[in-house]
């Protein structure tokens, strides 16, 4: 069974502890991003080291690129390993709100100074369907195990299952983001401009994307109070129901 993730997005312990508490045996694991959109917010890996260690879950923190240089970027690495997380995944990011980049490390570099650490860490990447098909496999070609797509809806989907045949001949995961709105979050979306899925449309979005990844990531962002039903669904239409 495609396995689901949730993203994690939170500024307080209170609200964090609460999310995960209510949703944490209806998805596999929690995805983490750093610093979303180049706004300040509790570190990745801080949050993903908490959850993981007091409630026992699976946890994926973000590296932004251009936040750190080479050497922090080895400690994260560390970190991830001695803190027995699942996985890392890095991204240039978006320009930071406050001060400027830190580093010009590319991704394709970065995974491929995290592979020849040998810390056996699994890295994850991204890839947006913004771009062209040619620069997609390029991305898929290098050394990440796994890869998040940005940008999936309905007006997309066939540029998307041109992407999985290609990942599949290179051996490669692919974990879509789903992002669902609901009247919490609309101005937000709205004001992001990213793709986004209505609850009436869900279930059968997910069910188009049965066969066609490893997984996916659910994001819901300000939404709590629906949470479990959107996860239930979610879960139900990848069980086969």
């Amino acid at each position: 069974m495609p396995l689901m993730l949730l993203e994690l997005v939170v500024q307080r312990r209170k609200v964090l502890d609460e999310v995960v508490t209510n949703v944490k045996d209806l998805v596999d694991c929690f995805d983490i991003p750093e610093s979303p959109a180049g706004y300040p917010a509790p570190a990745s890996l801080a949050v993903a080291t908490y959850v993981k260690a007091k409630y026992g879950v699976c946890a994926i923190p973000h590296v932004r690129l251009c936040d750190v240089n080479e050497l922090a970027l080895r400690s994260a690495i560390k970190a991830a390993r001695v803190f027995d997380l699942n996985a890392l995944v890095v991204t240039v990011g978006d320009p930071p709100r406050y001060g400027r980049c830190a580093s010009d490390l590319t991704t394709d570099e970065a995974v491929r100074l995290i592979k020849e650490l040998g810390y056996g860490v699994r890295v994850g990447s991204i890839i947006s369907l913004r771009y062209d098909l040619r620069d997609i496999e390029e991305r898929l070609s290098n050394d990440s195990d796994f890869y998040y797509v940005l940008r999936l809806d309905e007006s997309s989907f066939s540029k998307y299952e041109e992407v999985v045949d290609m990942a599949r001949s290179y051996g490669k995961e692919l974990y879509p983001y789903v992002i669902v709105v609901t009247p919490a979050n609309e101005e937000l979306l709205n004001r992001l401009g990213q793709p986004r899925i209505k609850l009436v449309d869900l279930r059968p979005f997910i069910q188009k994307l049965r066969g066609r990844c490893s997984g996916l990531v659910v994001s819901s962002p300000l939404e709590h109070q629906l949470l479990p039903q959107i996860l239930g669904a979610v879960r139900e239409v990848l069980r086969g129901g």
